[in-house]
């Protein structure tokens, strides 16, 4: 896959070590890229586009520069990142609902974990940036989805797991955090009507729709949080009458009591999955009914 592509692939700009620009480039990013003819801006824009890399390095440069155009074209940077990571997590998706080999799966489920955490960490920039990048309800879709893929494909605590993916799993913690007040925005509240509606109703309603196919929404986007201390999760009423919880600091979703994901290892391994699907883990997003069957199961067993 594209992915692979690491920034050391340059076939021009600064040089790099590990796929991150060069000492002395950084220095330039933290005095905000006023070197000869803005070096570290073409170095960005002409950088074959690789996990964190564009999103570490833009947020640094934003946190420092004062240039309006500089911050712009991080922006633009950000944006194309975001859309380049995204295509890839529709992309793994797609191989994941194929491959029916255990092992290839928990390997796609792993590279699925770091491509979502790596298209929201194109959110993470100070907050007087964060308007200019959350800016349409495509960005909120897209972030709500990630934060969703994050949660429903991290490996257990008890996996074995490289340490840089625990670093990349704290910051992406942190910046559900930071974001929950803006995603948790509402619309002014109206008379003799209660809970208030989110303000980005619409586009969780989108998100839901990818993340949950057959989902169908009710009347109008009906999105609301919780009353405190609960106010961490938002909620709304399928067109079918299901109800849906979304935790804002988690990314957790649950549609009728039911978190979103793969099934769980006591359904997996009971005699009569195993029987009729082997080692193969279904997604419930693709057989709800089946998972309604195997928990049946489970519980009587």
């Amino acid at each position: 896959m594209a992915c692979g592509s690491r920034c050391s692939q340059l076939r021009e700009g600064p040089s790099i070590r590990d796929g991150l620009p060069s000492r002395k480039y950084k220095d330039e990013l933290a005095r905000g890229g006023h070197g000869t003819d803005n070096r570290c801006v073409r170095f960005l824009l002409s950088t074959p586009l690789s996990h964190l890399c564009p999103a570490l390095i833009c947020s640094r440069l934003l946190a420092s520069t004062m240039d309006p155009d500089i911050s712009r074209r991080a922006y633009a940077l950000l944006r194309k990142a975001r859309n380049i990571t995204y295509r890839w997590i529709c992309e793994v998706q797609e191989k994941l609902d194929s491959v029916g080999d255990e092992a290839s799966r928990v390997g796609l489920h792993r590279r699925l974990c770091k491509l979502a955490m790596t298209c929201f960490s194109t959110f993470d920039v100070g907050s007087e940036h964060v308007a200019s990048v959350i800016v349409s309800e495509e960005d909120f879709s897209i972030a709500m989805q990630c934060a969703v893929i994050v949660h429903g494909n991290t490996p257990s605590p008890s996996d074995d797991k490289p340490p840089y993916l625990s670093q990349l799993l704290n910051r992406h913690r942190r910046l559900l955090h930071n974001l929950e007040p803006i995603f948790g925005q509402s619309l002014l509240p109206v008379p003799d009507r209660a809970p208030s509606r989110l303000l980005h109703s619409g586009a969780y309603d989108d998100a839901l729709a990818r993340l949950q196919p057959g989902y169908h929404q009710g009347k109008s986007p009906n999105w609301h949080s919780l009353p405190r201390p609960n106010s961490r999760w938002i909620s709304c009423v399928t067109g079918e009458g299901q109800e849906v919880y979304y935790d804002l600091l988690s990314g957790e979703l649950i549609i009728s009591g039911r978190r979103l994901g793969g099934l769980p290892k006591r359904i997996i391994k009971h005699h009569t999955y195993v029987s009729v699907f082997g080692t193969v883990s279904v997604e419930r997003r693709l057989f709800p009914a089946l998972w309604d069957l195997t928990e049946v199961l489970s519980e009587n067993s």
